[in-house]
């Protein structure tokens, strides 16, 4: 039978360390209670020690439940303050520490630091000691002093008033590790990808497996504008939270990418109070949904309800890309890759009731993708996107003022059709439309608002309104003359 492995304890961990690296340890720090969760110590010397040197366990209210390893640094330095001259330790009085300690005297990176550190600033402190590897998260905070430190003994070195470095920012790696210009074969599809992150359009791909869903949508984010300093704040205290930030990173390198599969749980989805979710972590980002239409079932089956995610997602300024198979081969007549299953249809029409452009994708043989030029780069497409948001913001901030920045995949029905009205002969061809393909016609205003954007337009046009309506339903429209008669109008 096995030895049982010892219970490991902050206070444990303190005096491991504190032995390797030769400092003195209070004589009551011995004792400790090792039935207390969370390898929280509650000994009277170290309860003694935070209760007079409060800053070395203030602020880690701030760090997420599950996180609290962060408190070994803290409560160590306290343990180790006990027995020192307050007059050589008064740095404590003004400063945080927060890390998770090991029995060889190291300081490991936590979650949830950048939080901390806000909270420090919050409640007046001066400092923050932090592990090196997390320091970079928070080097540009003006407004705080940040250690990053290595080992108990630098934080201890620190506490006792000896020079540490202040941490450099890390360097910043450039550029995506994807672009579109790697795509070939899909010319449309990136015409409707950079529709949708022009105006905020939810997308839906749809397409037989090995058409390139994945491949699109993980390319999406690269044609985005590049983030502010408040979306990278936001994105960076999420990613920190919940502990995906690479290491050494400052920033985030690129827009969140957020691919949950298909059975996610809710709380997975949404978070709760204990943990952050997928959407939260798309946030400023992409919400890529593969497999739509069983993540809408799993949703229901536990109570909740797609409509509401999808305004959540919209609420954090979150693309959200769907994705739906058309069955596999034997769903196909002849190979035609434009007959899917009856229930691959199914599915497809479901999902595309939620999105506002609908792209449909087929294989491409090996000899087509040879044949075909590279797509425009992700550069390229971005900076078109840039200008017809910019054109977009300009225009709102006439009827909305100073309010935040809106996209047209935003707008009501009733500000659309107050702020961009239709002509006569755009309003004819959507009516006809909303007859012969049931399109949706606030989608087709929208989408059609954004095309007339990204080509510099004040007003819609009659080929804006066609296109839209060729994205927003799927159908072929061109002219106004190709579709049947309105039964609405004469």
């Amino acid at each position: 039978m096995p030895t049982p492995l010892p219970t490991v304890t902050t206070a444990s961990l303190t005096r491991a360390a504190a032995d390797l690296v030769k400092l003195p340890l209070p004589s009551g720090a011995a004792s400790e209670d090792a039935s207390q969760e969370h390898h929280h110590p509650r000994t009277d010397v170290v309860a003694e020690a935070v209760a007079r040197f409060r800053p070395a366990a203030a602020a880690l209210l701030a760090l997420p439940r599950g996180a609290k390893p962060a408190w070994d640094l803290p409560v160590a330095i306290a343990t180790l303050a006990v027995d020192a001259d307050p007059d050589e330790v008064t740095a404590l009085a003004t400063t945080v520490f927060v890390g998770e300690l090991t029995a060889a005297g190291e300081v490991r990176p936590v979650r949830g630091v950048l939080s901390v550190v806000e909270a420090a600033i919050a409640a007046g402190y001066a400092q923050c000691v932090v592990p090196g590897a997390n320091a970079p998260e928070v080097y540009d905070l003006t407004r705080i002093k940040v250690v990053g430190v290595a080992t108990l003994a630098e934080a201890w070195a620190y506490a006792a008033l000896a020079p540490l470095p202040v941490p450099v920012p890390a360097e910043q790696l450039g550029g995506d590790s994807v672009d579109f210009v790697q795509v070939r074969g899909h010319e449309a599809a990136l015409r409707g990808l950079m529709i949708g992150a022009a105006g905020g359009h939810s997308v839906h791909l749809h397409g037989p497996s090995g058409s390139g869903k994945t491949m699109l949508a993980r390319r999406a984010g690269t044609i985005l504008p590049p983030m502010t300093r408040a979306e990278e704040r936001t994105v960076l205290r999420h990613h920190s939270a919940a502990g995906i930030m690479p290491v050494g990173r400052s920033r985030p390198p690129e827009r969140p990418f957020r691919a949950p599969h298909h059975t996610i749980s809710l709380v997975g989805l949404l978070g709760n109070i204990k943990r952050l979710g997928e959407m939260d972590l798309a946030a400023h980002g992409v919400l890529f949904c593969d497999e739509a239409d069983e993540l809408f079932d799993a949703i229901q089956r536990q109570g909740g309800v797609p409509e509401t995610c999808l305004d959540l997602a919209r609420k954090t300024e979150t693309w959200v890309i769907f994705a739906t198979g058309s069955g596999d081969a034997r769903g196909f007549n002849q190979g035609d890759h434009t007959l899917p299953t009856a229930a691959a249809a199914a599915a497809r029409r479901r999902v595309a009731a939620f999105a506002e452009i609908q792209i449909p994708l087929v294989p491409h043989s090996f000899d087509g993708l040879l044949i075909s030029p590279p797509a425009t780069t992700s550069a390229v497409l971005r900076m078109q996107v840039i200008a017809a948001r910019a054109a977009a913001e300009q225009r709102y901030r006439k009827h909305f003022g100073a309010e935040p920045t809106r996209l047209n995949g935003a707008i009501d029905q009733a500000e659309l059709s107050r702020i961009s009205p239709l002509s006569s002969e755009c309003q004819q061809l959507l009516d006809v439309a909303v007859t012969a393909f049931e399109a949706n016609p606030l989608a087709a205003h929208r989408v059609a608002r954004t095309i007339a954007d990204l080509e510099g337009t004040a007003e819609i046009a009659l080929p804006h309104m066609s296109e839209a309506i060729t994205w927003t339903t799927g159908a072929p429209v061109r002219q106004a003359d190709e579709l049947p008669p309105s039964r609405g109008r004469r």
